[in-house]
């Protein structure tokens, strides 16, 4: 792990010169880590939470000392900064930490949650234990992670949109000079925590945000400064949320010579809109109407490509994606592709990851842009469409993979990949999307997609030993068998399925199902 690399283990991938690498360094792995994705950028207020947080998350303070750091939001408020406060404080106090950093996005509002099992297996590659060096049990790799972190300096661990404790407590180390700091929209009141819920901004710390992220683009840009009372009542429309004031100022920076009374008038002419399709005084997140109001107005100004692209991009499998997944989606070739992309994180509807070559969407925003595509059946057919276009492209994109991996090229399989190493880097990266996309496809009965794609993925679950997907894939295309009356498919599944319990330890689970698979054959 050089001093240049950098981990960043949203959705569990890696960024950065890791991909395609971590497979091969067996090094012991005890150069600092730096697993933190960059600091927000505008951050301002919330200084009383910074000192309390920075003093609980001090290794040498012995009376702080507790299992985990909780930020959580007040009543569930999505975009109320939790991420941008934990990522603040986190940088601000690397320095205390020898050991170095880890962060993985745990997923909590997405379809399928990142499992603890799933994190702990990055972690661990980051810490300089090779893949094939894994045990299968999950108890014995979260005993291999608390054994690593022991033969460490402090480490800080960030668990990001945890939605459930059962996510956090097989992470937590087991010596005391480890920090770990989560952020949830829940309380998570089970969990041994310090806990720091979070509100909106106070109405000052919402303006000075909106100075501050109009003057980093422009030091002279003194809207903020000659509208005091229309930056006053801006704020008090996005309510005072960190997401919505972004998007805001990042709509302002986009027409430097837009005055902010005029995105006020759209904001206001926005709510009234939605006031007369809703219930008075909430949005669909059940919150005050703020955030449908904000992302309205941000849409409706995009132009018609960057608009169809980000109502695309909601249906990948999760909410972070790569180049060749927006290609796939759109149709969009893969030179214009990155300016698109680029003009949607601008108005900061997606944001990129520090190597630059992943995509993340915040959870509201994708279902934002989901709920777009069902709006109308047009929208809901251009949705179809392109899901069907990224299931062909994982397909043959995993079906060369899988023939890398097996060493033996076939003919009638295009060739997607330069090597190996190529083709396990991709499918290092997109394994989570792949498990998703198998049972999206299934859901959906597409049966023919599921089969295909489960199938192409299925040596490659089992080399890097990821069992628990595996189970998860296995299943799935064992209701496809047996819905369609596949037996040689059933058989297939049956096998692997009873492969994966095996490896986690879990006989007795995994004699019933060999024993049905004989039974079969």
């Amino acid at each position: 792990m050089g001093d240049g690399d950098h981990y960043d283990f949203r959705g569990s991938t890696f960024h950065g010169p890791v991909i395609g690498r971590a497979e091969h360094d067996r090094g012991a792995g005890f150069t600092a880590m730096s697993a933190l994705p960059a600091p927000p950028t505008a951050f301002t207020g919330r200084e009383q939470h910074v000192r309390a947080l920075l003093d609980v998350l001090d290794p040498d303070n012995t009376e702080t000392r507790t299992d985990a750091v909780l930020i959580s939001a007040v009543g569930g408020l999505g975009g109320v900064g939790k991420t941008a406060l934990a990522l603040h404080v986190a940088h601000a106090a690397r320095t205390r930490f020898p050991g170095g950093t880890l962060f993985v996005d745990m997923r909590g509002y997405d379809d399928a949650p990142t499992a603890p099992e799933q994190a702990v297996e990055s972690f661990l590659t980051a810490l300089g234990i090779g893949r094939e060096n894994l045990p299968s049990a999950p108890e014995e790799l979260y005993a291999l992670y608390r054994s690593a972190l022991d033969s460490r300096g402090s480490v800080l661990i960030m668990l990001d949109n945890v939605s459930d404790p059962a996510q956090v407590v097989p992470l937590l180390p087991g010596s005391t000079r480890h920090r770990v700091l989560v952020t949830s929209r829940e309380s998570l009141d089970s969990l041994t925590a310090r806990s720091i819920s979070l509100d909106s901004l106070s109405q000052d710390e919402a303006v000075a945000l909106i100075e501050r992220a109009l003057r980093i683009s422009d030091p002279d840009d003194s809207r903020a400064s000659a509208e005091p009372d229309a930056v006053r009542q801006l704020v008090d429309l996005c309510g005072r949320l960190p997401l919505a004031l972004q998007i805001a100022a990042a709509q302002l920076r986009r027409r430097k010579p837009r005055a902010v009374s005029t995105l006020v008038a759209d904001l206001e002419a926005a709510i009234d809109r939605v006031r007369a399709l809703r219930a008075p005084g909430r949005d669909q997140y059940d919150r005050d109407l703020v955030l449908r109001p904000v992302f309205d107005v941000t849409y409706e100004r995009l132009d018609a490509d960057q608009a169809r692209l980000f109502r695309l991009l909601a249906q990948a499998p999760t909410s972070d994606f790569g180049q060749p997944t927006a290609v796939a989606l759109s149709g969009v070739s893969p030179d214009d592709i990155m300016e698109r992309l680029e003009d949607l994180a601008a108005v900061y509807l997606i944001s990129s990851s520090p190597a630059g070559d992943r995509w993340v969407m915040h959870d509201l925003l994708r279902a934002y842009a989901a709920t777009l595509s069902t709006s109308e059946p047009v929208l809901a057919h251009e949705a179809t469409d392109a899901r069907n276009s990224l299931l062909q492209d994982f397909l043959l994109r995993a079906a060369s993979a899988d023939q890398h991996l097996h060493g033996q090229l076939l003919a009638e399989v295009p060739d997607r990949f330069p090597d190996r190493d190529a083709a396990l880097a991709w499918l290092d990266t997109e394994h989570i999307s792949l498990v998703r996309a198998v049972e999206w496809a299934e859901m959906a009965q597409h049966s023919r997609f599921a089969t295909a794609l489960g199938v192409c993925i299925d040596r490659y679950l089992h080399v890097q030993r990821h069992f628990t997907d595996g189970t998860r894939v296995s299943e799935t295309l064992l209701t496809a068998a047996r819905r369609e009356e596949d037996r040689i498919l059933e058989l297939f599944s049956l096998s692997a399925l009873g492969n994966s319990r095996q490896q986690l330890r879990q006989y007795r689970e995994a004699a019933i199902v060999h024993t049905n698979a004989l039974r079969l054959a």
